[in-house]
């Protein structure tokens, strides 16, 4: 049962490293994608503040790669 588990875990890990690997943006969560807030009678629009108006974030596990990466192209350099 436990082996299982830990099977289907590191399959869904793949699958998630694969989907950052191909799309590294996501829908922003605030704004649903749309890059902009408005009240709930649709007359008054700004800008979203998480995305700044684009619509779209970096997910969480192109953010952990590329933290490795410039971590690795650091130690790279530094050993030359």
């Amino acid at each position: 049962m436990i082996v299982k588990l830990v099977i289907v875990g590191l399959g869904l890990a793949l699958l998630y490293a694969a989907e950052c690997a191909i799309w590294p943006l996501g829908k922003c969560w605030c704004c649903s994608g749309t890059g902009k807030h408005g009240r709930d009678d649709g007359k008054v629009w700004r800008p979203c503040r998480i995305c700044a108006g684009k619509g779209s974030r970096i997910r969480v596990g192109r953010r952990v790669w590329n933290w490795y990466a410039g971590k690795r192209r650091a130690a790279r350099a530094a050993a030359k």
